[in-house]
């Protein structure tokens, strides 16, 4: 068997070198909470509205996929979305929107506006997101509050390209 001497700088280098190609290899940021796919599963009307209880009732079901990726907006993809999360106060959400939290079972507290751009420039349904962790979300469109749930198959739109 032959030996080979080694420095202890090249010894050094090359656990140095292992080290790092792990942990570029792990996965270490956590995902957005919005991340995942959702379904509508109802919609509220709270007043002058752009459709009607029927037109909005259509929208059940529906998914919307969200990633930093990939969005699918139901039937609409978005290639390379950029999100922008916004805290809105209670005074800053009625005023946007001219509804009470409480009449989107929004609880007290601010409330996390993510505004989702596609690199098209298109205002599609899906691109607005109202949420409060844990509790609920919501995705207005049209005067519309379609209350959104996370999907048990929870897979991303990057993953579903595959």
């Amino acid at each position: 068997m032959i030996h080979f001497p080694i420095s202890k700088a090249a010894l050094l280098f090359t656990a140095f070198m292992g080290a790092a190609v792990s942990l570029v290899s792990c996965k270490t940021d956590v995902s957005e909470t919005y991340e995942g796919t959702w379904v509508v599963t109802q919609a509220t009307l709270p007043g002058m509205t752009a459709m009607s209880q029927s037109e909005a009732n259509q929208w059940l079901g529906k998914s919307f996929s969200y990633d930093t990726e990939r969005a699918q907006l139901a039937q609409e993809s978005c290639l390379t979305p950029t999100y922008k999360r916004e805290t809105m106060s209670e005074d800053a959400f009625q005023a946007a929107y001219h509804i009470s939290r409480e009449r989107l079972d929004f609880e007290q507290g601010d409330i996390i506006r993510i505004e989702l751009q596609c690199s098209d420039n298109v205002a599609r349904p899906g691109q607005t997101l109202l949420m409060q962790d844990n509790i609920v979300t919501y995705l207005p469109w049209d005067g519309v509050f379609f209350t959104l749930e996370k999907s048990e198959n929870d897979i991303t739109p990057a993953e579903a390209a595959i």
